[in-house]
């Protein structure tokens, strides 16, 4: 993809070998403002495969 939002925004793309996702630095709290869809859309989806793969 052409830029880390671009990549992160077709994560779907990635799976199941890769989850592209930002590093959770405070310094991406601007990124994560101008991109309100990661943590409504991605987070979840991450969320439910972490809990999947810990419930075994």
């Amino acid at each position: 993809k052409a830029n880390l939002t671009e990549t992160v925004r077709h994560y779907q793309d990635f799976l199941p070998i890769f989850f592209p996702l930002i590093h959770p630095s405070p310094l991406n709290q601007i990124w994560l403002k101008k991109n309100a869809w990661y943590e409504q859309e991605v987070v979840p989806v991450l969320q439910q495969k972490v809990k999947h793969i810990l419930d075994g």
